[in-house]
């Protein structure tokens, strides 16, 4: 799998009418920034049609030029172009120049003949601002998207309007649905479509905490309350305020604590440990889980009435093998976050988009994610292919091509999760060395999860 890009590539315009300048300035910058694509010009009029179709990088204009000068063709070329790098190359050093260039928003002049050195440290002046550039659209782009809710099927619009409806209630949302379909994100957008949207968001992994350490992480705890509790500390639910607090894979928590948090829901208010003053509950609860509940209640591993009441209102989100119309648009935006992280420009082929749509992603969006970030990486052309997809999916794909996904049936999909399960777990536990926290995540599964899922399926 191929690396970062270290070196971008930079795209570089030269006008001047004097030939030779062009060609020192390729020989240096090539020097510097191997990974260039280059273009000259001698007259500013042919240089400025050009970048009305071109992207440009960096572009060192003379001063004297035919047809007009220098700061002039500049200001026609950054019409096209409004975001470059401009450097002006003058055999003179009037001030007036100078200042009118700045004006212009000019990034640098460099005086003829030009010395190797100066260039050198103009470029690698350029270079870290395009950097800088970079990184900060990166980080708004990702900041910015990083809770979007990606889809136009009928399942994602009724999600939305449920969203809309529900936002502004303070009544328990329990959202269902299979792993890795985004129960987190929809919780996420129910707490930023709110009245409360700039308090805290706080998500609690109800797998991962040991029944040890339950009633503290969500409670909190007076001084003294334990031995090693030299000081107050809040928990989670008070720390949430008019906030929301999510408990992620609800269906986890143990029958003594349901009771427990039962109670909180009735009355809004609980106690710290080794306290005595009750604490108002102001924070909303959302609870999220991908097993079936209500089994589970019929069952008796959960308690019949604290799921009717977090089952106030109710959100199930769908796979993404019966919502395919989202898969296109849901994988061109992690190949778009993906081309920003690793600086590549690529996009998918036909192909890959097709066998996309018919894929049953029994990981649903956290494995579409896993597999476009893949294909990103492995590319060094344009263009990904079916070649670039990770070799698990390729057979799986070829497994199940004669199978449409809105097609299988529902013993087909468990039998595929089972199998799937195994060679993924198996490959994924090679890529992490070993590391099971990393290889969950990988999975879009809890750790305790992947735990069973190796123990049932013999994986040492």
């Amino acid at each position: 799998m191929p690396s970062k890009e270290k070196t971008p590539r930079l795209s570089v315009l030269v006008v001047d009418d004097d030939k030779y300048i062009p060609q020192l300035i390729h020989k240096i910058l090539f020097e510097i920034h191997p990974a260039i694509s280059f273009k000259s010009f001698s007259l500013p009029s042919e240089a400025i049609e050009w970048a009305r179709s071109n992207t440009i990088d960096v572009a060192f204009v003379d001063y004297r030029l035919p047809e007009m000068d220098g700061l002039s063709a500049i200001k026609e070329l950054r019409k096209y172009a409004p975001h470059v790098f401009f450097i002006v190359i003058t055999a003179h050093t009037d001030i007036s120049i100078a200042i009118e260039g700045i004006r212009k928003g000019v990034f640098d002049f460099l005086q003829k003949p030009l010395n190797q050195d100066l260039l050198s440290l103009c470029m690698e002046r350029v270079l870290s601002q395009i950097s800088l550039v970079k990184e900060n659209e990166l980080l708004h782009d990702l900041l910015k998207n990083q809770n979007i809710l990606l889809g136009n099927s009928p399942y994602m619009s009724a999600i939305k309007e449920k969203i809309a409806l529900f936002s502004f209630s303070n009544s328990p949302v329990l959202i269902t649905g299979e792993t890795g379909v985004g129960k987190e994100l929809v919780a996420r957008h129910l707490h930023l479509s709110g009245k409360n949207k700039n308090a805290p968001f706080v998500a609690i992994s109800c797998a991962s905490l040991p029944l040890s350490l339950f009633e503290s992480e969500l409670f909190g705890y007076e001084k003294g309350a334990f031995s090693g509790a030299d000081k107050q500390n809040i928990g989670k639910l008070e720390f949430a305020g008019n906030g929301t607090v999510l408990l992620d894979e609800v269906g986890e928590i143990p029958l003594e604590i349901q009771v427990k948090l039962l109670r909180v829901l009735q009355e809004r208010e609980f106690q710290r440990l080794g306290g005595n003053r009750s604490v108002k509950l102001k924070a909303r609860i959302i609870a999220a889980t991908n097993r079936d509940i209500h089994n589970a209640v019929i069952e008796g591993t959960f308690r019949r009435d604290f799921y009717y009441r977090l089952n106030v209102l109710h959100i199930d989100i769908p796979p993404l093998r019966q919502r395919t119309e989202d898969i296109e648009i849901i994988a061109e935006h992690f190949k778009r976050k993906s081309c920003l992280i690793y600086e590549k420009d690529v996009s998918f082929s036909g192909r890959v988009l097709e066998l996309m749509r018919q894929h049953p992603w029994p990981g649903n969006v956290r494995q579409l994610q896993s597999v476009v970030e893949n294909a990103v990486l492995s590319t060094n052309s344009k263009t990904i292919e079916v070649m670039h997809l990770p070799q698990n999916f390729i057979q799986t794909q070829s497994t199940h091509a004669s199978h449409p996904p809105n097609a299988i049936s529902a013993s087909s999909i468990k039998s595929f999760k089972k199998t799937y399960a195994k060679e993924d777990i198996i490959s994924s536990l090679e890529r992490n060395s070993g590391n099971k926290a990393k290889t969950a995540l990988d999975l879009g599964l809890t750790r305790t999860q992947l735990l069973y899922r190796m123990k049932k399926l013999s994986i040492q």
